[in-house]
Parts: structure tokens; sequence; C-alpha cells
């Protein structure tokens, strides 16, 4: 009879990075960045079981009739992080044989604070003598606080040789549960102070890429030096999707002294929204300096849930030295 020792690794890391995506690696260990820019949000591991706790399991095609117990599938934590999450859980699966597999259930919660999303993983190296197959849950997406069941079938091929070890890679891709596409801008405003008595406004100039997710704005004069910038964000699709204030790219073709960004929502109705309507910019000025929010009564917030035909609206402080501005906002 063959005996294949197998080993495999799983890392599970806290969610420390920007990035636009973000892979892990099952490589001796499996690594799980999120991209999400938030300290202290993080994944871990807080179950795990392993099929084998009798008789050796078989794949089709093999039969186990006499009961023999010799293969064993073990688990256990290795690592935790600072803040005790299970980082590091290891699987070894020791004296098992060709027809020999098992099921490795591990449950993941999201200890963190905003939702992340399961996109797509892959298996490496392709030849081995194993079938290894992730069993993805069939929701995507881990809420704060929620946990989910990652399931990893194994079974060993009658070509695995005797005596042997083999490790092999499983990289997981996980983002933000951001629906590209089905947000877009639907309106909006620009208004930049002209620096003369009275709150005297100068117009911006906006155009808005066909696919509704870039924005320019260009002031000529900005000799007021400040100005303000409103967005509409609608939700075009036909299911909910959700809009994170980090994802939200502002750039400028020169050197400002300030950006600041604030979300509100939803909304059905922008123009009964309190923060679209008959909007006075010198006054949401007085209110930013004075209070932090340029609406006080009214709550901005990082992360905002659309439903469909649901709006948000963004508005962008922009404060700096006066003459012609440029100014490009991205759903990112």
């Amino acid at each position: 009879m063959t005996k294949v020792k197998i080993i495999f690794l799983i890392f599970v890391l806290p969610i420390l990075l920007l990035t636009a995506f973000a892979s892990s690696s099952w490589f001796d260990k499996l690594k799980i960045h999120v991209p999400i820019n938030i300290a202290k949000d993080c994944v871990s591991f807080v179950e795990w079981s392993c099929s084998d706790i009798g008789s050796d399991p078989q794949i089709e095609g093999y039969s186990n009739i006499e009961g023999k117990n010799v293969g064993s599938c073990s688990l256990r934590v290795l690592k935790t992080d600072k803040y005790e999450n299970n980082i590091v859980l290891s699987l070894v699966l020791n004296n098992v044989y060709p027809g020999y597999g098992i099921e490795v259930n591990t449950v993941v919660e999201n200890t963190g604070t905003i939702p992340i999303q399961f996109l797509d993983y892959s298996i490496e190296p392709s030849n081995l003598p194993l079938d290894v197959e992730l069993i993805p849950p069939q929701t995507t997406y881990i809420n704060p606080g929620d946990r989910t069941i990652y399931t990893l079938s194994l079974a060993v091929k009658q070509n695995a040789d005797e005596n042997t070890s083999y490790i092999f890679n499983i990289t997981l891709l996980f983002g933000p549960p951001f629906t590209p596409g089905y947000t877009s801008f639907t309106s909006y405003k620009a208004h930049a102070y002209l620096g003369i008595r009275g709150c005297n406004k100068e117009e911006g100039r906006v155009s808005v890429e066909s696919n509704g997710r870039m924005a320019k704005i260009i002031f000529d004069k900005f000799s007021g030096g400040w100005g303000w910038i409103g967005l509409v964000i609608s939700n075009v699709g036909d299911s909910s999707t959700t809009i994170y204030k980090n994802q939200i790219t502002v750039t400028t073709n020169r050197v400002v002294n300030q950006i600041e960004i604030f979300l509100y929502g939803p909304f059905q109705n922008p123009g009964n929204s309190g923060v679209w309507r008959n909007v006075d910019i010198c006054k949401m000025t007085q209110n930013l300096n004075s209070y932090g929010n340029p609406f006080p009564g009214i709550e901005h917030y990082n992360i905002i849930n659309l439903e469909a035909n649901q709006k948000a609206i963004l508005w962008i402080y922009i404060e700096g030295s006066s003459g012609p501005l440029t100014i490009n906002v991205e759903l990112s």
C-alpha cells in the first residue's frame, strides 16, 4: 500500500493593506490580505474540523469495507496575532494512500468593521497526485461579525509516491463588495468663492466620462482660494452595492492645501436630502470650520449601502492658492 504524508498550512493575516485587490497564498502558508485601509480590520479562523473521525474515508471507486483506520487528519492553530485572531492553521494528513479522501471545514470570521467579499481562488501546482478543491460558501460576502465556511476537499490519486510529502499552494482572492459599473455620477455642482463681498461664486465647468465614474471639474480663476464640488452617486443597477469613501479618488493638477470629502445617504430623492438643494457654500464652509461638517445635524459616513435606484451625495471641499485649477474625481 502506497502511503503518503500531505502537509499544508493556512495563513490568515490582519487586513492592514491598501490595494486594489488582494491575494492570499497557501504555500506552506495561506495569506489572506483584504484591501481595506482601516487598522485592526482582519479575518480569523474560528472553527475547523476534518471528516476523518473513524475508519479511513474513501473517494468514489475505492472501498474500505474492512474498516481500516491507518490514515489520520489533524488540525491545530500555529499562531495568533496581537488581536487574538487565529492567523495560522495547520493541516497534516499522515499515512494516507490512494483513494483516501477527506473534507476539511474551516470557519472564517470577519473580525473587522466593513464587509469583505470572496472573489476567486487557484490551486498550484496543478500536477500534484492529489485532487484538491476549495468549495466556497454559497454567499461570497462576509459582513463584520459574520462567519462563513470554506471547505477543502482532498483526495489521494493512484500515482502518489510512497513515503513522500506534498506541499501545495492555494490562492484566494478577496476584495470589497463593490460592484463596478453599477454606480455612476448622475448630477453635479461646482462652486468656488470669488473672494469679493458677499457670497459670490464662480461656477466650475464639469464633465463626466461616458462610464459615469470619472468627473472632471475646471475652475478658471479659483480666485477666492476655496470651493465646493457636489456629486450625486446613483446606483443604476438592479441589485444593491456599497460605496466606500476611501475608494473615491480626488486628484488636482497642482498642489492644494486641503481636500475634505463628505459622503451622505442613502437617499431616494437628493432634493429632499437637506444636503443638495439651495446650498450656500459660505454657510457650508462656516459649518465645516465650526463643526467639522458642512451640514451639522446630518450624519456623513465612510460606507454607504445603496439599494437599486438609491443615491448618495458626495461633497468635496478644496482649499488652495488662487489661479486655474482642475480637479478629477473618480469612483475607483
